[in-house]
């Protein structure tokens, strides 16, 4: 008898583990959101991702989040190169927009019309065409 209930609550545990999202912080008797692999709740605290320069990072996954202590940017890894979330601040008025920054060898491979960046080996705004990447502040 011993052996089914062993069996029954291995069971019960394995279905829990295959089915399982994690949820850490807030009420513990609501469940994770089922679209959710991990629920963070809190009311008053963030989330604290790594803070470290990109390029320290051997073979990155797509999608990996990081801020950038070299650049002070949020930066995610697109499967070819690391991009600068747009963060902007204040109203239509006033604050600014944060575009990609890097030096030329680090344009996109695969660049789309309408991009806009800062080249750093240059010091000027460009600009992605459809052909080619051109100044914008000149």
């Amino acid at each position: 008898m011993k052996k089914y209930i062993f069996f029954f609550f291995l069971l019960i545990g394995f279905n829990q583990l295959v089915n399982a999202q994690v949820k850490i912080g807030g009420d513990i008797t609501t469940k994770a959101d089922p679209s959710a692999v991990l629920e963070l709740s809190s009311s008053d605290r963030g989330l604290l991702i790594p803070r470290l320069d990109p390029s320290t990072i051997t073979n990155p996954a797509t999608g990996l989040l990081v801020y950038n202590t070299t650049l002070n940017v949020l930066q995610v890894y697109t499967g070819s190169q690391w991009v600068s979330v747009v963060v902007s601040s204040g109203t239509s008025s006033s604050g600014a927009v944060i575009v990609s920054v890097g030096t030329t060898a680090q344009q996109p491979a695969t660049p789309t019309a309408g991009m806009i960046r800062f080249n750093t080996s240059t010091n000027h705004f460009e600009g992605y065409n459809g052909t080619a990447w051109v100044v914008l502040d000149n």
